[in-house]
């Protein structure tokens, strides 16, 4: 190389420069060492150039035969063949997602036989609260039944105020900060008040459950509590433009679980929409059916559902034809099979600037399916 890397001078022998390193090779002193190293840095320098090189070509040569070679089309997808669906002459393609539904779907007979009257009785208060003939058959036929003035109100007030400190502690908000023209429903996740175990403990709202579930050993809940902002506008203006959604999958109908909620305030006009019957297994195997042929559009099938749990309804005809609003007093509770779509409204028509607050509760049996010990331990 140059002479400020590698020089000859007769006299003085060879320098070699490796960065800050140098190798002084004198022609008195080559000993065999000396001449190995500089035999070995000489061999690795010049295979070093020398791969380097072969590599570029290779480079080059495989560049330019990718720029030579004919552009080819992708092969042309083939359709897949359709196969009968279990819900009727259904044609789906192999690759769609919609799970096959369970083949024991039917549903729940909500009248006790005189053998689960007498296994009933044999326990403390679950049968406390007799539900009548006209309830069950209420709740059987439109999927709903409301309670009036269960829940004393002393003990609302007691889990109004309860809710209000536990809400503006961790949420900095309560049932009278919200915005009046919020139409936004607020659910907020409270646990471990003592007004939560009293409800949750009241003998009546146990008996009904008891009695729905025909049995005694029952796991009790309240999940959630609910806020709903009184607005100073009608909303929504139309029954069929409300979003309606159920806490169990129409893919995932075979098990019968019930859903209560507590109105813990006054509210001054419906805050809860529910599509009466539509809970029916008949109803819901030709909702599928629409749903799967495409009756509700397109975007229906891309909505990603979770077919496991939720589902939110489309039939909007029937749900103009079929929904009833709710309005509830302080203290009333309301029942729904899971399978009923239903949707919670602001409290339209207030004028105090409060919300409407609900709560949540629910029972499931304490020895169970792996789905009742999975909210066992969701609930824990």
């Amino acid at each position: 190389r140059d002479s400020s890397d590698a020089y000859l001078r007769p006299s003085q022998g060879v320098n070699l420069y490796w960065g800050r390193f140098r190798l002084s090779l004198h022609p008195m002193e080559w000993s065999p060492r000396s001449l190995l190293i500089a035999s070995t840095f000489t061999a690795a320098a010049i295979g070093t150039l020398v791969y380097l090189r072969r590599s570029a070509q290779q480079h080059e040569k495989a560049l330019a035969a990718l720029k030579a070679a004919p552009k080819r089309r992708p092969p042309k997808r083939q359709p897949q063949e359709p196969q009968k669906h279990s819900l009727g002459q259904v044609a789906l393609p192999k690759s769609e997602f919609y799970p096959k539904p369970p083949a024991n779907e039917a549903d729940p007979i909500l009248t006790l036989s005189p053998e689960e009257l007498e296994a009933l009785s044999k326990y403390p208060h679950a049968l406390q609260y007799k539900l009548s003939d006209e309830q069950l058959q209420a709740l059987d036929e439109d999927g709903y039944l409301i309670i009036r003035k269960l829940i004393p109100d002393d003990l609302c007030d007691k889990m109004l105020k309860e809710i209000d400190e536990r809400a503006t502690k961790l949420f900095k908000t309560n049932s009278t900060d919200l915005d009046s023209d919020s139409s936004q429903n607020i659910f907020l996740d409270i646990w471990h008040n003592q007004a939560y175990y009293d409800i949750r403990q009241n003998l009546d709202l146990y008996s009904i459950f008891c009695q729905l579930l025909k049995r005694h050993d029952l796991t009790a809940a309240i999940d959630r509590v609910c806020f709903l902002p009184q607005s100073q506008r009608q909303f929504p203006p139309d029954v069929d433009k409300v979003n309606l959604m159920c806490d169990t999958s129409f893919w995932h109908a075979s098990s019968t679980r019930f859903q209560c909620m507590i109105s813990v305030t006054e509210q001054t006009s419906e805050t809860m929409q529910v599509l009466a019957g539509a809970h029916k297994i008949e109803e819901i195997q030709s909702y599928r059916t629409k749903y799967m042929n495409g009756d509700f559009g397109e975007s229906a099938n891309l909505m990603g559902v979770d077919w496991r749990s939720q589902h939110h309804y489309r039939d909007a005809k029937l749900q103009a034809e079929y929904s009833d609003r709710l309005k509830l007093s302080k203290g009333d509770i309301v029942i729904w099979n899971t399978r009923l779509p239903y949707a919670l409204l602001p409290d339209s028509n207030g004028k105090s600037g409060k919300a409407a607050v609900m709560c949540f509760a629910s029972y499931r049996p304490a020895q169970g399916t792996q789905e009742d010990g999975d909210f066992r331990r969701n609930i824990a």
